[in-house]
C-alpha cells in the first residue's frame, strides 16, 4: 500500500484525523493557577472572575455555619497540599480592598471554610483551626459576578 503525506489527504480524510484526535479525553484542569504546597510554597497571586454562585457549587454554609457567598469560577483558584497535619493555618487575600470571598474545600471534599469581609476591610481572610495533610480547593470569589480583580493569596501558620 502506498501511502500519501497528509496534505495530500482529502478533506473528508482530514476530518476524520481531527474528530479521531479530538475524540481523546483531555485532562481536567485541577486549579486557574497552581498549587501552594505549604509550607515551601506560602503565597500566589491570581484574579477573581467568573459568574458562577460559589454556595451553588459547594454548599451554602460552612462547618461553623458561615455563609458561603461569592462569585468565580467552578474550577478552583488554587490547590493548597499540606504534606501533614497543621496545628492551624491563616489564609488571606489581598485585592487591595476590593470585596472579596474565599471558599476553601477541605481534602475530604465534604468540610468547607468560608470568609467574607474582616474586620479590616472587605478583603477575605480565614483561619482552619487544624489543617489535616492532604489537598484543599481554594477559591477566591467577588461579592458581584463577573469582575476581574487581582489578588495576591497567603498562607501563614
Amino acid at each position: 500500500m502506498k501511502t500519501r503525506p497528509l496534505h495530500t489527504l482529502g478533506s473528508l480524510s482530514i476530518a476524520f484525523v481531527l474528530a479521531w484526535v479530538a475524540s481523546f479525553p483531555v485532562p481536567a484542569k485541577d486549579s486557574h493557577f497552581g498549587e501552594i504546597t505549604f509550607p515551601n510554597t506560602t503565597s500566589g497571586e491570581g484574579h477573581t472572575g467568573g459568574s458562577t454562585s460559589l454556595p451553588a457549587l459547594v454548599g451554602n454554609r460552612d462547618r461553623n455555619d458561615n455563609f458561603c457567598l461569592g462569585f468565580g469560577d467552578p474550577i478552583p483558584d488554587y490547590i493548597l497540599v499540606l504534606d501533614e497535619d497543621v496545628n492551624q493555618l491563616a489564609i488571606q487575600v489581598d485585592s487591595q480592598g476590593h470585596d472579596t470571598t474565599l471558599i476553601v474545600q477541605g481534602p475530604d471534599e465534604r468540610t468547607l471554610y468560608c470568609a467574607d469581609d474582616t474586620e479590616l476591610g472587605p478583603d477575605a481572610r480565614l483561619t482552619l483551626p487544624e489543617g489535616k495533610a492532604g489537598r484543599y480547593r481554594i477559591w477566591v470569589g467577588a461579592a458581584e459576578p463577573g469582575v476581574n480583580w487581582t489578588y495576591k493569596l497567603s498562607v501563614e501558620p
